[in-house]
């Protein structure tokens, strides 16, 4: 003889609070309430969100969908005549000058679109094959036919490729080899290190 569980579903009591359901607000009400809500003055805007019990950010959602269906609902403007016959005499235009070019590209072999290497390229291809003395006396032959041609240092340099500095530190020769160093044309001796001075 156990009594029973009060907390059995079969012996409890209804629930007197009903289970909440979510509101829904029909369209003439929105559309009522963003009347009264954009004609309130300044100061009693919120008044009409308490009384309703709504929330700013419903109001923006509702004037949204409310402004993206009136944009559905409006009628398409006709199509200007005169502006379609224009825009498709000009794409027959394009298309004609498209199919001239290609047209073109294919008669040259697409040649027009290789135009070989560069001689800076050429010169260090042939450094790299071991020509370095041939590339070098090339293009000291070529600076130093510029520079009498009265061609600036600056603008000779950018044209064979080299940098501005090179033939300014070595007047007589504009581009040596590098490794053909001639200790004798050093002027300035070395100073000793601290470690090496005599006292």
């Amino acid at each position: 003889m156990s009594s029973p569980n009060p907390e059995t579903p079969s012996d409890s009591p209804a629930d007197p609070a009903p289970k909440p359901t979510r509101r829904t607000f029909t369209t003439e009400y929105r559309n009522r309430i963003l009347g009264e809500y954009n004609n309130a003055p300044h100061g009693e805007k919120s008044a009409v969100l308490r009384r309703e019990g709504l929330y700013q950010s419903q109001l923006r959602e509702w004037a949204q969908a409310r402004t993206a269906a009136a944009g559905k609902s409006r009628p398409k403007a006709a199509a200007n005549p005169d502006t379609d016959a224009a825009t498709r005499k000009e794409m027959a235009r394009l298309t004609r000058e498209n199919a001239r070019l290609a047209k073109a590209i294919d008669a040259d072999g697409g040649r027009a679109r290789d135009h070989g290497k560069t001689s800076r390229a050429l010169g260090i291809h042939l450094r790299e094959q071991g020509h370095t003395a041939l590339t070098e006396d090339a293009l000291n032959s070529t600076f130093t036919d510029l520079r009498a041609a009265e061609i600036p240092t600056r603008r000779s340099c950018i044209l064979i490729g080299r940098a501005r500095a090179t033939p300014t530190v070595t007047s007589n020769h504009p581009f040596k080899v590098p490794g053909n160093r001639d200790p004798s044309r050093t002027t300035a001796k070395r100073s000793p290190h601290p470690s090496e001075r005599k006292f």
